[in-house]
């Protein structure tokens, strides 16, 4: 069991490196792991002339465990209708002393920003809820409730939503339904993973319970390529559960890997078999990052073990532009690691920087080279950007004021047709700079308490031009409205995790399995939108499992190969080939019954050749009488495989017995044959002798 040093030991000399490895001990405090609470105030009102000497140590305990309340400020508005900011002065900045108070104006987005009742820790996360084309935000709060917001400000009617504990789980927005209205999930420190429809009113088959608390985000992916969407969670205590949509855990799954899972997972195919691998870091005795294949088997050349505990979430990209994905996480030793998909460390990594890397990598071509930068932020309180073989890029890194928690975000904000990397701080600003490291004009922004929320960007209001939203510690959720356009082209990482359901994957912002890119540039489908059509189907879906249009509403009648059995049929009932007209003779399992027939006719499975698992194969089933579904046809207790390896028949129940019962086999009867014999003899040997007797 890991202790927290005592309170003199925090406010000693010893240097901010060495402070911050207490960070672990302190998540076990805040789920309860410990009982020193009463002696830890106490302490903390002994010293009280030391904690504001030592704000920095300080600082980062309050952020965690809520001890301290967040710098006040005040809220008023200009006459012009533009929001100021009024902060007081600090007794001592993060990095900067005698600050003096400040009056910045801001240009909020109308209508922000908005008040919830507890810190702010998760991020942000954005998307169409209710298909009406404006894009709403939800963020989930310290005070143990989801907020949902439409972009003027004005609450989502059914909203917030209560979970009873506190979130640091980020919510994850998807259409589990197919029917054009999304459904939004999280995870609360009371071990719930919690499912809304649109309007507030619980998914069927949720919450769901895991075994301890969830601090990572939930993500969200068809990780079976069946065109169901799964929900991957991560437990504090090391279980990694998969459950299908209906809240049924998914077959091989939880996993068992230790403990301290504090980090979100990702998804990607990474060995392009067309299913999702589960990517997931543990931190237990040594910290490790696993992969495992769809089903719960271990991939080929995971775990690998490196670094140290760490916070930081993988994120996942073709860094190399080998068609390959790679995996990039951040790490406690400092470093920044990147293995490809086999399991091998990228050449020129790891890279290090000077503390520990708890924020989350986001990847983009942020210098227009064709190739994928690494950026990341540090408790040294700077942000790196690296190039893809491992050298930073020039004006890199650059510093804050505070340690970095956030995650950074990738876009353009301006409209210069440039990335720029914003990040938050806890010196309570977000930082906007451009791809040399100077800093945007105009940032960075300040609000009223530290930022470990990541920014998010999109255009709410649909006007065309680009918001940037972000939660802070003083539980208010900020929205800035910039002057430079939306323009997907340029958005490369635009929230945490690249997405609204998590997968660690930027390239693809609406996460429908379609890089933005091949939206934009090939197929023409709405990148922001995952169901560009709004025919229930996501639009990756459409393109690689389907082969349906996303631009058209045609899931319910597209037959591409023309065999009279629509394509989303072809896929999901009955396991055929969509382009290929081989409905008729398709027989997937080898069973010697076509997939339609086994279907339609026999409500068999057309991919596993004995349905009910009784060791026949479902065309013997059918050819003997037998019910292919069950595996003991005339429910007798016996399985209908003996029944005919003994002779019997398996389409009457045999209860009664008599000497040569008919259940048994052959060799049972031999068996029975020669002791009945045997003892036959000896009766006939004992009758002689006892007659013999009787003569003498």
């Amino acid at each position: 069991m890991m202790n927290f040093l005592p309170y003199e030991d925090l406010t000693n000399h010893r240097g901010k490196r060495t402070q911050i490895k207490d960070l672990i001990g302190l998540f076990h405090f805040i789920f309860g792991q410990y009982r020193e609470l009463e002696w830890f105030e106490a302490k903390m009102r002994e010293a009280r002339v030391s904690l504001i000497k030592r704000k920095s140590t300080l600082i980062l305990i309050s952020l965690l465990l809520g001890v301290f309340s967040s710098p006040d400020s005040v809220l008023s508005k200009t006459p012009e209708g533009s929001s100021v900011l009024e902060k007081e002065p600090l007794k001592e900045n993060l990095r900067t002393k005698n600050t003096k108070t400040t009056f910045i104006v801001i240009p909020y987005q109308t209508g922000w920003p908005q008040q919830t009742y507890g810190p702010v820790k998760a991020s942000p996360t954005l998307g169409d809820i209710d298909g009406d084309g404006d894009v709403e935000i939800f963020v989930g709060s310290s005070d143990g409730k989801v907020y949902a917001w439409h972009h003027e400000g004005k609450t989502v009617t059914g909203w917030p939503k209560r979970t009873g504990s506190e979130l640091f789980s980020s919510p994850a927005i998807v259409d589990l339904e197919g029917d054009g209205y999304m459904e939004i999930f999280t995870g609360s420190s009371d071990g719930k993973i919690h499912a809304w429809h649109y309007n507030g009113t619980p998914v069927v088959g949720w919450p769901r319970h895991a075994n301890s608390p969830i601090v990572a985000s939930i993500t969200l992916g068809d990780i079976d390529g069946n065109g169901d969407i799964e929900i991957i969670v991560a437990s504090f205590l090391g279980s990694v559960y998969v459950w299908h949509n209906d809240g049924t855990i998914g077959a091989g799954w939880p996993k068992q890997i230790g403990s301290n899972l504090l980090s979100s997972p990702a998804l990607g195919d990474l060995d392009r078999d067309g299913k999702m691998e589960i990517i997931v870091i543990s931190n237990s005795n040594r910290t490790q990052i696993h992969v495992w294949n769809y089903d719960g088997t271990i991939m080929s050349g995971w775990p690998q073990t490196f670094g140290g505990s760490t916070f930081s979430s993988s994120a996942i990209g073709d860094i190399d532009s080998d068609n390959d994905l790679e995996i990039v996480v951040g790490s406690k030793d400092g470093k920044v690691y990147i293995w490809h998909h086999s399991g091998a460390l990228a050449e020129g990594w790891p890279q290090k920087t000077d503390d520990i890397v708890s924020s989350s990598p986001a990847l983009g071509d942020i210098d227009g080279d064709g190739l994928m930068e690494v950026i990341v932020g540090s408790y040294d309180g700077k942000v790196y950007a690296w190039h893809t073989n491992g050298t930073l890029i020039e004006g890199w890194p650059q510093q804050t004021g505070g340690w970095v928690l956030s995650s950074p975000v990738l876009g353009d904000i301006n409209g210069d047709h440039i990335v720029e990397t914003l990040v938050g701080s806890s010196d309570g600003k977000v930082y906007a700079w451009h791809t040399n490291g100077t800093l945007v004009e105009g940032w960075p922004q300040q609000t009223g308490g530290w930022v470990l929320s990541s920014p998010a960007l999109g255009d709410l209001d649909i006007d065309g031009d680009i918001e940037i939203v972000v939660g802070s510690h003083d539980g208010r959720i900020y929205v800035w409205d910039c002057a430079g356009p939306f323009d997907m082209q340029y958005i490369l990482w635009g929230m945490f995790r690249g997405n609204s359901v998590h997968t660690g994957n930027g390239a693809d912002y609406d996460g429908d399995e379609l890089a933005t890119r091949a939206e934009l540039e090939i197929f023409g489908t709405n990148p922001t939108v995952p169901d560009s059509d709004h025919d229930g189907l996501r639009d990756g879906s459409e393109v690689f499992k389907f082969f349906t249009n996303p631009q058209v509403p045609d899931a319910g009648d597209a037959d591409t190969d023309g065999d009279g059995i629509l394509n989303v049929e072809e896929v999901t009932k009955y396991f055929t080939n969509p382009l290929i007209p081989d409905a008729v003779i398709a027989d997937t399992d080898g069973d010697g019954i076509t997939n339609v027939e086994e279907v339609d006719k026999f409500g068999t499975s057309p991919i596993f050749p004995d349905s009910d698992g009784d060791g026949l194969k479902d065309l013997n089933e059918i050819l003997f009488g037998t019910n292919p579904l069950e595996p003991d046809t005339d429910q007798d207790g016996i399985s209908d495989r003996t029944e005919l390896a003994r002779g019997t028949n398996p389409l009457e129940a045999d209860n009664a017995r008599i000497s040569l019962d008919a259940q048994d086999s052959w060799a049972e009867r031999m068996v029975f044959f020669v002791v009945s014999q045997f003892i036959l003899l000896i009766v006939i040997i004992a009758a002689a002798f006892y007659f013999r007797g009787r003569r003498n």
